[in-house]
């Protein structure tokens, strides 16, 4: 598309000469989604640490730079589960 006639479908849009429209994607917010995923995750009884260190684990316990924590499964910076 040419950026005026994307600019009558989005005035507020931001090109350079051309742009591709799609009818079945939109734009999202990702800090919107990670609050909302956050929320979902809070809201089924899930704890969520910020800024606490992983120092080691044995068995169920993990020791943090906060506490020991005890749970039959740990997510590490959401990057794997540990079980």
């Amino acid at each position: 598309m040419t950026e005026s006639e994307t600019k009558e479908i989005e005035p507020r849009v931001i090109t350079f000469l051309k742009a591709l429209y799609s009818h079945t994607t939109a734009t999202v917010s990702p800090h919107a989604i990670v609050r909302s995923l956050t929320d979902d995750a809070r809201n089924t009884g899930i704890e969520i640490l910020t800024y606490t260190a992983f120092l080691s684990r044995k068995g169920c316990v993990v020791r943090t730079s906060k506490d020991d924590l005890e749970a039959r499964y740990f997510v590490d910076q959401i990057e794997k589960l540990v079980a």
